[in-house]
């Protein structure tokens, strides 16, 4: 009967330090998840603000371009309307000089 009791009480000591091991090897598992999941929702925030300030930037450069070709326009129009203006300047030079010559 002792060695019987002797027998069991070494079999449930190896039984409890099997379950230590278990539940520290459970728990070095569930605090690797814990990083890990840390881990990608960083990665995720980060992607989602480069993904932010690319649609930003696209935005700007469009408007950039917008304005651009607005002050372009712009700009076109006041060289022809500098070039009409030049044009009935001449024009008007050339009856002023043909008025006085005649």
């Amino acid at each position: 009967i002792w060695r019987l009791q002797a027998l069991s009480s070494h079999k449930l000591s190896v039984l409890e330090q099997q379950q230590q091991q278990l539940s520290a090897r459970l728990e070095n598992k569930v605090m690797l998840a814990q990083e890990r999941s840390s881990v990608l929702a960083a990665a995720t925030q980060q992607q989602q603000q480069r993904h932010q300030q690319t649609c930003m930037l696209l935005c700007l450069q469009m408007v950039w371009t917008k304005w651009e070709g607005m002050c372009l326009r712009i700009t076109v129009r006041r060289m022809r309307t500098l070039e009409e203006q030049a044009k009935l300047g001449e024009k008007f030079a050339l009856r002023q000089t043909a008025l006085h010559c005649a």
